[in-house]
């Protein structure tokens, strides 16, 4: 079961003039049903403090299990103008890049029209 959310904030928002957020839970988790999760080169995901792995560093990171997919969103708006834009699995991600020579995995991939459906905004 997946918890917590995808902040569009600052330089990852969505929308020019508004920030926003996608609740893990109740607006991915449902896409997921009856896909498989496919196999994408670590070097084609934008994911937050991708240039500085190390700030990822905190009990999350220890705590993350590898093996689990990501979920990505392909073709959305990120700052590194990658294919994909990570939406869940920022901590994977940086304990894979710190602590092994690991730079493909397995991810589920959802539309950029499936997320932009469901930023919400900060009430």
């Amino acid at each position: 079961m997946l918890k917590g959310y995808h902040s569009c904030t600052g330089i990852w928002r969505i929308w020019p003039d508004r920030d926003g957020y996608v609740d893990l839970s109740r607006d991915i988790q449902p896409l997921l049903y009856g896909r498989d999760p496919i196999l994408i080169s670590h070097d084609e995901i934008a994911w937050w403090y991708m240039d500085e792995p190390e700030r990822k560093k905190d009990k999350r990171y220890e705590t993350c299990n590898i093996r689990i997919p990501g979920i990505v969103a392909l073709d959305a708006i990120n700052p590194y103008n990658k294919k994909y834009r990570m939406i869940d699995g920022s901590h994977r991600m940086a304990k894979m890049l710190l602590e092994t020579k690991i730079r493909e995995s397995l991810f589920y991939v959802i539309t950029k029209e499936e997320l932009y459906e469901r930023v919400r905004d900060y009430d």
